[in-house]
């Protein structure tokens, strides 16, 4: 909750939460907190430090995938993941990429969604191609419903009447 609307103050203080966690659970914990935040410069603070030699290997892929999945942060997230893609399979044994590339089923804005698609067919992981297949179904899927209920969804909710 603090992550998702703080600021910096709230970044530096989970930040050093996650240095001086006490266990494998609360450094996760924290670390993947800072995959929450939303402003900016927040966001570039956080894509810099996940792929910092601060951050295991094990623990990488996964906090990359968590920022990816944070809409505010999504866009910056993609241009990085392109960016950075050579040095991202050098880093992370094969395998780990699917949990890097796995939330792009989230992304439904259009143009990112395309541009994630289209990279992700010209940059083929074999090891993990199956599970990349899949995120870019589930994508297509969660992209038509955006289309079907954007601009409606109080409408569609207030007909269903109450629970």
């Amino acid at each position: 909750v603090v992550a998702v609307s703080g600021g910096p103050a709230d970044w530096d203080l989970i930040y050093r939460q996650f240095k001086k966690a006490t266990t494998p659970q609360d450094e996760t914990r924290y670390l993947f907190a800072l995959a929450q935040f939303s402003a900016p410069a927040l966001v570039e603070r956080t894509l810099q430090l996940y792929r910092s030699s601060e951050v295991r290997i094990q623990d990488g892929a996964l906090a990359i995938g968590q920022i990816l999945a944070n809409r505010h942060a999504s866009r910056a997230t993609w241009d990085m993941i392109e960016k950075h893609w050579d040095e991202i399979l050098a880093k992370y044994p094969k395998v780990m990429v699917q949990y890097i590339t796995s939330p792009i089923s989230s992304i439904v804005e259009e143009e990112l969604a395309g541009r994630t698609v289209a990279w992700l067919d010209t940059h083929p992981v074999e090891e993990v191609a199956r599970q990349i297949d899949q995120a870019k179904e589930f994508q297509r899927v969660n992209r038509a419903f955006a289309r079907r209920v954007t601009g409606q969804m109080a409408t569609l909710l207030e007909a269903s009447g109450p629970a």
